[in-house]
């Protein structure tokens, strides 16, 4: 059994008793802390039937808290972050309880999101970051805390994110055969001006639903000062960004109990940015430019159909989806040493000097093509209720990626295609398929006349990685002696949760859960080698599979106009794979070149990792029209190997509020704290420890007729400076100009929309 150490106990559960009273955050109207979700147990659910942590944000929390990025929508959600690359990028991917990158699955109605990934290197170039839809698009987003592997299978070791779409009746409502939404939006840190049209229309068969959305904005000022070209330089990169969106979806209702649904949705970002703020291990590069542009489609059928003659509901889905990503990242280099073999070096040698133009080119793209089919069964066995639900999940993916680049040397006007000693274009692994198998089984069991419920869970997964080699891929493997191989993985993933209601007002849950992440093409076959530089990294064909095993217990209280939840929580992480620096020469598997032996890194798994911590929500309705809410976190996160601590996993926060809504009008003052960031991991480089803060937010809402609404909010109201270590904590290890990852000032956010 997995048991909370002493300082769990101290430490964390006084912290997260004291905000069942210290309520607040933003749930104005109706929320509280119950919802129905969906991402949970793959079907329509009650949130307080739910054995583990799960909450949501719903279209009327998005209405009122205007968020202006993926980011921006779990601000009030004390256990998640998202981190933002300051330099060019923007939001990034999803990190719960301290678990990220493809260890969260992520889906837009039911369909996965692109994998994130990360090439390295100081310009960032080499980035794919997904993103969801328009947040204008959204009907609500689920997010379910720890391993949900039973059901979703590989990447799911830490979470699942479940971005669900608007539907035409959620525009055209009730019994309105149309419906037309226009939004419109400014958020003043970055001058992003916002807007969208959503049309509805309804009848007894057939349902369409159009939506287009589209915001233009520059960068996001930060409170730093330095406007100086290069590493000391702490305000924002000058950038110009563009982010379109689509929704369309058809429903077809032939006769009673059937319905099809087509669905397309897609979404295009652009930035442009001028990078000034330079590192200073690129001394020599005097301009630098970034022209990045990331997009996705995805088309869906869907077929549901209740009351067959062996199941209640059936559910199938078959889907498409292309994302790509392409960067280009332009560089001048003035007095660098330029050699046609090596090309224009940042770095020290003995070649001639010269003043260099280079172009440097990033594709990724992941096509995605799946089927899925679920059934629900209900019935009685034994003297109890049965609702099953069990299913199959076919997936393939494939991921294509390719660097290119030229240089020009301005003196003599030669143009060559080779950077640090690698020939462009070339590929970081070779171009392949993934192709996924899971078959899930879970049975929703209640005993003693609903007071217990009990959720067996099992899921079986087989994986392979097949990699497609051409001789772009080919190149780096042959000169660095290595083969790109074959993989294969194959899983089971148990769970079982429960509940007891003690009463209708008090209830205790719990599970115990297993999640597990197959290794991904550029775990096992990555390649890549600098030789100017020296270094090289090489595949791992001996790859084991990452996983883990939860526990979560927790308890619910619905007295009144109170709601609330306090949960404790320890995950234990085994096999984590890790990026690592092997001991060279006398490693096995360190690259050597023309006999030279290379600095080398490669993914090996390592680190046994422990998070564990306690989170609490409560909401009071404590007078007409009043309400508080709140949320609070506190997590621990440990390498078990090691003793150190996780960088991952955010410091102690919370947050909390007042609302007043009378219908026509209404008010919220909103504060965030975090305490400062101290337990940190330095061994790669002295990160910045991020102090605790306080940041006052409000907002005001006032609606002139029923159909119309004003929001009005003002963030950081006390201009205060302040850092999230989820964004320092991916910058450069250099403790110069840290303001450059400073959040905005005092800003404004102001919305509009009008339902017709």
């Amino acid at each position: 059994m997995l048991r909370p150490c002493a300082r769990f106990s101290r430490r964390a559960i006084p912290l997260a008793l004291i905000s069942l009273f210290a309520v607040s955050a933003f749930a104005a109207e109706e929320k509280a802390l119950r919802d129905t979700v969906v991402t949970a147990n793959r079907h329509a659910t009650d949130i307080d039937q739910v054995n583990a942590t799960v909450t949501s944000v719903r279209r009327e929390d998005i209405d009122r808290r205007l968020p202006v990025d993926d980011a921006d929508l779990f601000r009030d959600d004390p256990d998640i972050s998202m981190a933002r690359d300051m330099r060019r990028h923007g939001a990034t991917r999803v990190n719960i309880r301290g678990i990220e990158d493809n260890r969260v699955v992520q889906l837009v109605d039911g369909v996965r999101l692109p994998d994130y990934f990360n090439g390295g290197g100081p310009t960032n170039y080499t980035m794919n970051a997904p993103s969801g839809p328009m947040l204008d698009f959204l009907k609500q987003v689920e997010i379910v805390r720890g391993p949900a592997s039973s059901l979703y299978g590989s990447d799911a070791i830490g979470g699942v994110v479940g971005y669900l779409t608007l539907n035409p009746e959620d525009i055209a409502k009730g019994d309105k055969s149309y419906g037309v939404r226009v939004r419109g939006g400014y958020f003043g840190a970055s001058d992003t001006l916002s807007g969208s049209v959503i049309v509805a229309l309804r009848s007894e068969r057939f349902d369409v639903l159009l939506g287009y959305a589209q915001a233009n904005g520059s960068e996001t000022k930060n409170q730093g000062s330095n406007s100086n070209y290069g590493p000391t330089r702490t305000t924002a990169n000058p950038a110009e960004t563009e982010d379109r969106g689509l929704l369309a979806k058809l429903v077809f209702r032939p006769v009673t109990g059937h319905k099809l649904t087509a669905s397309l949705e897609g979404r295009e970002q652009n930035a442009q940015t001028t990078i000034m703020r330079m590192p200073a291990s690129l001394s020599r590069v005097t301009a630098m430019s970034g022209d990045d542009e990331s997009k996705r489609t995805r088309f869906g059928l869907e077929y549901e159909h209740k009351d067959g003659l062996f199941y209640d509901r059936l559910l199938a889905r078959a889907y498409h989806q292309d994302a790509e990503t392409n960067n280009g990242n332009y560089q001048t280099r003035s007095n660098a040493r330029y050699s046609a073999a090596t090309g224009c070096s940042a770095s020290s040698g003995s070649a001639p000097l010269a003043t260099c133009q280079i172009e440097q080119l990033f594709h990724f793209e992941q096509q995605t093509t799946g089927v899925g089919l679920q059934l629900e069964s209900m019935f009685q066995l034994g003297g109890a209720s049965h609702l099953l639900t069990y299913g199959i999940d076919i997936m393939r993916q494939r991921v294509e990626t390719k660097r290119d680049g030229r240089v020009l040397n301005v003196n003599t006007g030669a143009v060559t295609y080779g950077l640090a000693g690698e020939t462009y274009p070339l590929r970081d692994f070779a171009n392949g398929v993934t192709d996924t198998l899971g078959v899930y089984v879970q049975d929703e069991i209640s005993l003693f006349a609903n007071r217990l419920s009990l959720t067996p869970g099992l899921r079986y997964d087989q994986t392979r990685l097949k990699p497609d080699v051409d001789a772009l891929a080919q190149q780096v493997l042959t000169i660095i002696n290595r083969p790109a191989v074959d993989k294969e993985f194959s899983h089971v993933s148990p769970k079982l949760g429960g509940q007891w209601r003690f009463n209708e007002e008090l209830s205790l849950f719990g599970q115990i859960a297993s999640g597990f992440r197959a290794p991904n093409y550029n775990e096992v076959n990555g390649a890549f080698r600098n030789s100017a530089q020296i270094y090289a990294s090489s595949p791992n064909p001996d790859l084991k599979a990452e996983t883990s095993l939860g526990v979560e217990i927790g308890l619910r209280a619905n007295v009144g106009n109170v709601r609330a939840q306090l949960t404790a929580y320890d995950n234990r992480y085994k096999d984590f794979i890790d990026n690592v620096r092997l001991n060279c020469p006398s490693d096995p598997n360190c690259v050597r070149v023309g006999g030279t032996p290379y600095t080398t890194y490669m993914y090996r798994n390592l680190s046994n990792v422990r998070i564990y911590g306690a989170e609490s929500r409560a909401s009071w309705a404590f007078a007409r029209n009043w309400r508080v809410d709140g949320a609070i976190a506190y997590a621990r996160g440990e390498n078990t190997d090691t003793g150190v601590a996780i960088n991952t996993v955010e410091p102690l926060r919370a947050s909390f509020g007042l609302a007043y809504d009378v219908g026509q009008w209404g008010g919220e003052w909103r504060l965030r704290v975090a305490k400062g960031k101290n337990r940190v991991d330095d061994s790669g480089g002295a990160w910045f420890r991020t102090p605790g803060y306080g940041i006052n937010d409000l907002a005001a809402w006032f609606r002139p007729t029923a159909n119309t609404r004003f929001v009005v909010a003002v963030n950081n109201v006390f201009d205060q400076k302040y850092w999230y270590w989820a964004d320092i904590r991916q910058a450069d290890t250099s403790l110069t100009g840290v303001d450059f990852y400073s959040q905005p000032g005092r800003n404004v956010r102001v919305s509009f929309q009008a339902d017709f």
